[in-house]
């Protein structure tokens, strides 16, 4: 066991190393992804924006899944457009994983908290 301090994405600071994950990307689409593109506010009681931050200009296709993967909501960002905003209101308190894929392939995750 190493002794290590992590700040997750959420800003959460994180000691105890037994629970603490450190992410490396999967592929550099993955990388890419996740730094061009930004979920907040994370967590949310409701209202969700995704915005393009970076160079994507492409169509960005949004899945709103379940801890099962099961996908419960979808969105898109469509070409000249910089930003969806999506209502989780109604969705029960839990993490949620968005996959953010773009038109060219390329695919990313974000895990989100609905408080």
């Amino acid at each position: 066991c190493m002794n290590a301090t992590q700040i997750d994405d959420s800003g959460m600071l994180c000691n105890d190393t037994t629970f603490c994950q450190i992410e490396v990307p999967v592929s550099t689409d993955d990388f890419f992804i996740n730094n061009e593109i930004s979920v907040f506010p994370n967590p949310t009681e409701g209202a969700l924006f995704i915005k393009r931050t970076g160079k994507i200009n492409n169509e960005v296709s949004i899945r709103i899944m379940d801890l099962t993967g099961k996908e419960i909501g979808n969105s898109l960002i469509k070409r000249g457009a910089t930003q969806s905003n999506i209502n989780l209101a109604d969705f029960a308190q839990g993490l949620y994983l968005i996959e953010l894929k773009t038109e060219n392939g390329e695919v990313g995750y974000k895990r989100i908290i609905k408080q």
